[in-house]
């Protein structure tokens, strides 16, 4: 269950620097940052924020039931 917890925090932040590395590209062109590129963005952000948190709460179970199990 820990590497579990590791795989899915680590997608996590991922997906956090895709979506980051998209939105600066998108800021660094002609036109700027659009509504579509923000969307995204966001959208990216919140799943890599899910992802680790289910990551974190995955690797603190199985220390918990690792300790007290």
């Amino acid at each position: 269950m820990q590497e579990a917890g590791l795989i899915a925090a680590t997608l996590g932040s991922l997906i956090l620097v895709g979506g980051s590395v998209y939105i600066l590209r998108a800021m660094a062109s002609r036109d700027g940052a659009q509504r579509p590129e923000r969307t995204r963005e966001r959208t990216a952000m919140l799943i890599g924020f899910v992802l680790i948190g289910g990551g974190l709460a995955l690797q603190l179970f199985a220390n918990v039931t690792r300790v007290f199990g």
